[in-house]
């Protein structure tokens, strides 16, 4: 089921270039913006570059011993443009990489493109309004309701085939889900509920959504929003969603100037967050007024008496001078929402640059220990953009912090905590990530035991192809293959 849009709203719509715009070739010849000079398209170069062939291999090495109880399948998304160039560091057609580990041996690698209408077709989106299924689909997964899903963020989910990482076809909940699907959506550890939104640059520019354990859409829910703010997380608590409407907004003039992404920070857009109830409706959001930030990833929120706490990443400011302005360091902090009182406060954790914050999703929504992130290196009091250094694990009870640097011309990608299966505590698992080296030109898969943080990685699986710089992961455990 497509759903059609008016020539007005395609012309808004086709602004959302993470989701729409693989018309990388038409916008690089006729835009009138450009801040490369002033910004380096550092997408263009290193581990950013595309790899360029889909390849299996099944006699993988590996460094080191896997635990014998790590069983399952690790797969990340990110953006590959086929053509091997893009205009913009989210812009690419979405790729999965997946090793297979079965009683701690890895069985396979694979990397597949992730089959959506736009992949290796010529530029050409502006003769015809998009669909919901008109997305890359290249940011992240979730395996709930029995299916794994490679998610972006403008559109629908498309269904994986665990087996080989091939494209199953379009997820849209037997064609009930009438809006965009975000890339972060949130399973309740307690009763398997999936909650998930969807935003856009036309109203309703939010949608809440639910599904059940089995997979099945049973609550959508429009919002009250001021605008066309983008919105690429959210968090859960036991009883609450949190959205945050913050000043990156859709831009019609940049828009209309073919940026190839059309957001942008806007100094007269509002900036809160609004706390609904997971069982209420739009009258029930109570929206919280904040300091003026952006945040793309949160690590999870809990509640605690009168209060709702919530730790992100956050940036004081994004995109000020145009969207590949990425020159902004992000810092996990706290926020504290005072439900009685309507007081919020923000406090800021660690003056450690970082991003992609996880945990045992085991505690998605309850009160947490145990977090993990990249450190983001900085070079001359800027952020140097192929410079994730290193992970920090972080005791957010105690305050304190191990770290792990890795050893020059290693870079690592997203830590993706996995619990073991007789865990009797919350950090009782292991860590896994794929990393670069740059020496070599090659990538390996690390296992890291979260108990022992700072010692490095206990196995190494080497991998027979370079893994890009991407964005997001799930670990799906061999009793849900």
């Amino acid at each position: 089921m497509s759903r059609k849009i008016d020539r007005r709203t395609f012309l808004q719509y086709s602004a959302l270039g993470l989701a729409t715009v693989s018309t990388t070739s038409l916008l690089t010849a006729c835009s009138k913006h450009d801040d490369s000079a002033a910004y380096p398209e550092f997408w263009k170069v290193g581990n950013f570059l595309p790899v360029s062939e889909e390849s299996t291999k099944t006699a993988l090495i590996t460094e080191g011993s896997i635990p014998p109880e790590l069983s399952g399948l690790y797969v990340r998304n990110g953006p590959n443009p086929w053509q091997g160039s893009s205009s913009h560091f989210f812009i690419g057609d979405g790729m999965l990489h997946g090793v297979r580990i079965v009683n701690g041996q890895a069985t396979w690698y694979a990397n597949r493109y992730v089959q959506t209408p736009l992949l290796y077709k010529e530029q050409g989106l502006l003769l015809k309004p998009p669909a919901l299924e008109d997305n890359m689909s290249n940011v992240s997964l979730i395996h709930h309701g029995g299916r794994l899903l490679s998610l972006g963020e403008a559109g629908w989910g498309y269904e994986i085939d665990p087996g080989d990482l091939s494209t199953r076809g379009i997820f849209n909940y037997d064609n009930k889900l009438q809006t965009a699907m975000t890339a972060h959506p949130k399973i309740d550890p307690v009763t398997a509920t999936l909650h998930f939104f969807g935003y856009s640059i036309f109203k309703p520019y939010l949608t809440y959504h639910q599904a059940n354990a089995a997979g099945e859409l049973i609550k959508s829910e429009a919002l009250d929003t001021s605008g066309p703010a983008m919105m690429h997380d959210f968090a859960i608590t036991e009883n609450y969603v949190i959205f945050m409407e913050l000043p990156v907004v859709f831009s019609m003039l940049k828009a209309v100037s073919m940026d190839p992404f059309p957001f942008g920070w806007d100094d007269d857009a509002v900036c809160r967050m609004g706390i609904l109830p997971k069982s209420g409706t739009a009258r029930d959001m109570k929206w919280f007024d904040i300091p003026r930030c952006f945040i793309f990833h949160t690590m999870n929120a809990y509640e605690q008496g009168d209060e709702i706490i919530l730790d992100a990443a956050r940036y004081d400011a994004l995109w000020v001078k145009g969207s590949r302005d990425f020159n902004h360091p992000a810092y996990l902090s706290r926020y504290r929402f005072n439900m009685t009182t309507g007081m919020a406060t923000v406090t800021r954790i660690s003056e450690q640059p970082m991003e992609f914050p996880q945990i045992n999703r085991q505690r998605w929504g309850r009160n947490y220990r145990y977090g993990y992130t990249l450190s983001i290196g900085m070079k001359d009091g800027h952020v140097d953009y192929e410079a994730a250094t290193g992970f920090i694990k972080f005791d957010m009870q105690t305050g304190n912090s191990q770290r792990y640097d890795f050893p020059g011309g290693a870079s690592p990608g997203e830590p993706f905590f996995v619990s073991t299966t007789d865990a009797t505590g919350e950090d009782h698992g292991y860590v896994l990530a794929y990393v670069y080296e740059a020496a070599t030109r090659s990538s390996d898969l690390w296992i890291m035991d979260a108990d022992n943080f700072a010692a490095g990685a206990i196995a190494r699986v080497k991998l027979p192809v370079r893994v890009p710089v991407g964005f997001h992961g799930v670990w799906v455990p061999e009793a849900l293959l």
